[in-house]
């Protein structure tokens, strides 16, 4: 029976060689221009400061070795396949060409011919590039076995880049083959323009029209920025083939104060038919003096009344400390032309900058006045630990508030909570060791009917000196007897590595103790006993390279361990009595 076929690949990697760009900006819930940022999305263009390198494809077009000297190109790449595991016969042939700066100008494909017994061309791909470094010209063919001639890629197998001197790319231009005519035929192209910092103020894409042999618009985007380089203008626009003329499609209009913050954005749509813009929807900012945001307010067009309406708005105080005491939240206009409320809280915070209050209101939609909904209190010690947490709701019938959730926490004096207590419902109990992992976790749960605390699960942990858990014991309460009742227990093994096992066998601890466990025979071949001055109460076999092969739970002083399974060699044995570890050596024999 034949073997499967075994494949040795050699994998290459891409490396994106492109500067950073500057993306749009805009808050996730506003989502301007979203036609417009689709097209740039799917053209892969945005308004860049340096504008990135075009790609040719999704394999990079540099020596992909970390030197470009002439010794560390790579020149060729062989695959084989196997047909066995020892047997196998050519697959693939892959050739480099690279110019002085280290960059690929010719990569070729060749499949290995069995029946031949030779290498036959499949595919290259030729590149050119300027003096700067940017790629010129990507092309891309097959080899026609038939014809014996090298045919070009039928979808976008040719690119063509053009770059300003400030290594921005004006023009790009993408061709496919005609294979009738065996030549390259224009595809799309798209012709951008920056501004003195680099951003792109315009960008138009088009199709090239066979039948008429020219470019046909498609896509056009327009921007512009000011001084401190924040986008005031974006534009987008699509192309009237019936009219020959570019059509608007969607605007947006962004204003700054002085220290950068955006105070209002305006969007609007193409009026078809007066062939303008018109409003759609616009945003109003406020800030105080802290550049701390005190006011976004959103409007929506009216076509009819031709005005803007409220649509929503947020309101925001802050104290001298920039904690925000007040948010206020409003729908559309009503009738009159009055905000309508919808929802506020106020806080309170101390000196530490805790918050320490916080107070819920309503709408009263019939009054038209803010009403008491619910409040939260919190109270924290020294550390700023919260301490106790207190929940009200306003009975507006009593005009009183009434408790609704109490919780309260305890720390030690590491800051780590040893109490979770939430009143009438749930209690957590937890325990820290000197290094502060979490020895004890228990939790219960409020017996309304006793009127007492009832156990619901418990669990104990045990580490090692590496902070590693080494032991889980968990319980579950028994209701009956009013105690835990043993569950659950789970051990946890690690790789160690030798130079902690080395270290074991050269400790203090190890010197001292080591005649209180034996280990015989040794070397041993299919049993050997280990015993013990105290109690064993766990073993672990680890090979040279620190993997743990074996593990006995004993709680014996004296045991017989079975063997047979291990390979020939030298072992550790970590033997784990009361008063601490003994590691030995093992030596496996047959």
């Amino acid at each position: 029976m034949k073997n499967p076929n075994y494949v040795i690949v050699l994998m290459l990697l891409a490396i994106a060689n492109a500067s950073a760009q500057r993306g749009f900006e805009f808050p996730e819930d506003f989502k301007p221009n979203e036609r417009a940022h689709q097209y740039l999305e799917k053209e892969g263009f945005e308004p860049v400061k340096h504008h990135s390198k075009p790609l040719s494809a999704s394999f990079s077009d540099r020596n992909m070795l970390k030197s470009n000297s002439a010794e560390s190109q790579l020149d060729s790449v062989r695959s084989y396949v196997y047909t066995s595991e020892t047997d196998s016969v050519f697959s693939r042939k892959e050739e480099y060409t690279y110019d002085s700066d280290g960059n690929r100008t010719l990569w070729v494909i060749y499949d290995w011919d069995s029946e031949n017994g030779e290498w036959v061309a499949h595919r290259k791909d030729e590149s050119t590039y300027d003096s700067s470094g940017n790629q010129t010209l990507f092309e891309r063919y097959y080899w026609d076995s038939v014809q014996k001639e090298w045919i070009g890629s039928s979808f976008q197998g040719k690119k063509e880049y053009t770059y300003d001197s400030s290594g921005n790319a004006i023009l790009s231009v993408i061709y496919d083959w005609d294979s009738v005519n065996g030549e390259w035929v224009g595809d799309s192209k798209t012709e951008s323009t920056y501004d003195s910092s680099g951003n792109a103020i315009l960008s138009a894409s088009y199709n090239w029209n066979s039948e008429t042999g020219e470019w046909i618009g498609r896509r056009k985007y327009e921007a512009t920025y000011d001084s401190a380089e924040n986008r005031t203008l974006s534009a987008s626009y699509e192309w009237d083939s019936v009219n020959g003329e570019w059509v608007g499609d969607s605007k947006d209009e962004v204003t700054y104060d002085s220290t950068g913050n955006r105070t209002l954005w305006v969007i609007y749509e193409w009026d078809s038919v007066t062939r303008g813009w018109v409003g759609s929807r616009k945003r109003e900012y406020t800030y105080d003096s802290s550049d701390n945001e005190t006011l976004d307010a959103r409007y929506y067009w009216d076509s009819v009344n031709e005005e803007w309406v409220g649509d929503w708005k947020y309101e925001y105080t802050y104290d001298s400390s920039d904690n925000m005491i007040l948010y206020e939240s409003y729908n559309r206009f009503s009738v009159n032309g009055d905000w309508i409320g919808s929802f506020k809280y106020e806080d309170t915070f101390d000196s530490s900058g805790n918050m320490t209050l916080r107070v819920y209101y309503r709408w009263d939609s019939e009054n038209g006045v803010w009403v008491s909904s619910s409040k939260e209190e919190y109270t924290y010690d020294s550390s700023g630990n919260n301490t106790l947490y207190e929940k009200y709701y306003w009975d507006s019938v009593n005009e009183e508030w009434v408790g609704g959730q109490k919780t309260e926490s305890t720390y030690d004096s590491s800051g780590n909570r040893t109490l979770y207590l939430t009143f009438g419902h749930r209690k957590e109990e937890y325990t820290y060791d000197s290094s502060g992992n979490t020895t004890l976790s228990a939790t219960y749960s409020w017996d309304s009917g006793t009127g007492e605390w009832v156990g619901d699960r418990k669990t104990e942990y045990t580490y090692n000196s590496y902070g590693n858990w080494t032991l889980w014991v968990t319980y579950d309460w028994e209701i009956e007897q009013s105690t835990w009742k043993l569950d659950e227990k789970k051990f946890f093994y690690y790789f160690n590595t030798p130079t902690i096992i080395e270290d074991e066998l050269h400790s203090p601890y190890q010197e001292k103790n080591f005649d209180k466990v034996s280990l015989f025979p040794n070397p041993a071949n299919t049993q050997i006993t280990v015993s013990a001055d105290d109690q064993i109460l766990q073993l672990q076999i680890f090979n040279l390279e620190g993997k743990i092969v074996d593990a006995y739970e004993v709680n014996e002083v004296e045991t017989n361990i079975d063997i047979s399974r291990l390979d020939i060699g030298l072992y550790i044995m970590r033997i784990k009595i009361e008063s601490g570890f003994i590691t030995k050596r093992l030596q496996v024999i047959r």
